[in-house]
């Protein structure tokens, strides 16, 4: 299985055996990959499942993660404001 990202596209493929899985960009999606003991032989090893979830406003927000991101955010944006090599 190959896994990437910020490549602006979701992407769920099989190519000759081997999964290659992309999930987009800005967290409008996800995908959910799913492994489970397979039901073949040598080369059916697991069933994989990959579900596309889409990013909306029905996910209720984390409220600690939200604040440990809102804390990192303040630290960071400190740092934007500096200016360097002028």
């Amino acid at each position: 299985m190959i896994l990437g990202g910020h490549d602006h596209v979701n992407m769920k493929e099989n190519i000759n055996g081997t999964y290659v899985v992309k999930s987009g960009t800005d967290f409008m999606e996800f995908n959910k990959i799913e492994l489970k003991e397979g039901s073949g032989g040598y080369k059916e090893k697991y069933d994989i499942e990959i579900e596309t979830v889409k990013i909306t406003r029905d996910f209720e927000p984390d409220k600690e993660l939200e604040k440990y991101v809102k804390q990192h955010l303040e630290k960071f944006e400190e740092h934007t404001k500096e200016v360097f090599g002028a």
